[in-house]
């Protein structure tokens, strides 16, 4: 009996530590999003550059969340219906002087976890901190257990 509460215990303990596990994928995308940026702004300013400005209910965003969107189907800097990932600013109404692209997946991929593949990987990392840009619109789409990352960096003609 002895042997058994401690299989018990054992097994109760383990569903504790999966539950903890999933305390940041439970947070809302907004709250993604909105570390993901903060991430990114520090990185910036340890690099002594200006933040990025973020705003949550732009039109950038909207045009970052249907990336996000559509990198479940087609996991490139191509759109699904073959065009360029920057077609979407104009779909939105958005003329740029600069613009770049960033991308990522995985399962149960954190704020941190995207932020991490993106600084150790000289293209993406090359946009993050570049100086011409001046606004992001970063957003996540949670699909299943993976949850899919852009980054649309932006500066407005």
């Amino acid at each position: 009996m002895i042997h058994f509460n401690k299989i018990l215990a054992a097994i109760a303990i383990t569903l504790m530590i999966i539950c903890a596990g999933n305390v940041t994928f439970a947070a809302s995308t907004n709250e993604m999003n909105a570390e993901a940026v903060n991430l990114l702004n520090q990185l910036r300013r340890s690099k002594g550059l200006q933040p990025l400005k973020w705003d949550p209910n732009s039109a950038l965003q909207a045009a970052a969340q249907l990336r996000a969107e559509e990198i479940v189907q087609n996991f490139s800097h191509t759109r699904p219906d073959g065009s360029s990932c920057f077609t979407v600013l104009k779909q939105y109404g958005l003329r740029y002087s600069y613009c770049g692209e960033n991308i990522a997946y995985g399962t149960y991929l954190s704020p941190e976890g995207a932020m991490d593949l993106w600084t150790n990987s000289p293209g993406h990392y090359k946009n993050m901190v570049s100086p011409d840009f001046r606004e992001v619109g970063l957003a996540c789409y949670v699909d299943g257990e993976d949850i899919y990352w852009v980054q649309v960096f932006f500066t407005q003609q």
